[in-house]
C-alpha cells in the first residue's frame, strides 16, 4: 500500500527536480508547483495504483516536467488519473487501456490518443509499470484527435481568439 503523503522510493533516483519553468519539486510529494499557475496534486485514484506503477508514473510525470510544459504534464496527469479512475485499474495492462477505449465516446476518444504517447515514453524511459504488450496494443490502435480551432471559431476569450479590446490593446 502507497502512504498517502510519500511515494515508497523503490529505486533510487535524484527527489529533487525542476521544470521547465524553473520551478523546483520533490518527486516524492503529493503537490508539484510546476510554474506560477500549475500545480499538480496527487490524488487517491493515482495514489491507489500498484506502487510499480505509481513509482514508474511520477518518475515518467517528472521526466515531462522537465521536458515540457507545465500545462502539457498537467494535461498528462489528468488523462492518466481519469484512466484509473474510469477503469478502477490498479495496473496498466491490456485490458485496462482496451476498457478505457470502449468508455470513451467519439468526442473524447482523444484523451487516450493524447495519453498514448506518455505511456510509451514511459516505457522507453524504461521505467516498470508499462509492458511491451501494452506499447503494442497502443501502437495498433488508430485514434481520433482533439478538435482543434473550436475555441477560436467561437472566439472564446478564456481558450481562443483575442477578443476586440485585447485585439485593439496589441494593434
Amino acid at each position: 500500500m502507497v502512504n498517502s503523503a510519500k511515494c515508497i522510493d523503490l529505486y533510487s533516483s535524484p527527489k529533487l527536480k525542476v521544470s521547465k519553468a524553473g520551478y523546483s519539486f520533490d518527486v516524492n510529494t503529493n503537490k508539484w508547483h510546476l510554474n506560477k499557475d500549475t500545480t499538480i496534486s496527487f490524488q487517491k485514484e493515482v495514489l491507489s495504483t500498484d506502487p510499480v506503477v505509481h513509482h514508474g508514473f511520477r518518475l515518467t510525470l517528472s521526466r515531462y516536467a522537465e521536458m515540457y510544459s507545465a500545462d502539457h504534464t498537467l494535461n498528462m496527469y489528468n488523462r492518466f488519473q481519469a484512466l484509473v479512475r474510469d477503469t478502477e485499474c490498479k495496473v496498466i495492462d491490456v485490458q485496462a487501456i482496451r476498457n478505457w477505449r470502449a468508455m470513451l465516446d467519439d468526442e473524447n476518444e482523444w484523451y487516450l490518443g493524447a495519453l498514448r504517447g506518455f505511456l510509451i515514453s514511459w516505457y522507453d524511459f524504461g521505467y516498470q509499470g508499462i509492458s511491451k504488450e501494452v506499447v503494442d496494443a497502443l501502437n495498433r490502435m488508430t485514434l481520433a484527435g482533439n478538435k482543434k480551432g473550436v475555441a477560436i471559431a467561437n472566439r472564446c476569450p478564456e481558450t481562443g481568439a483575442l477578443t476586440q479590446n485585447e485585439q485593439i490593446a496589441v494593434t
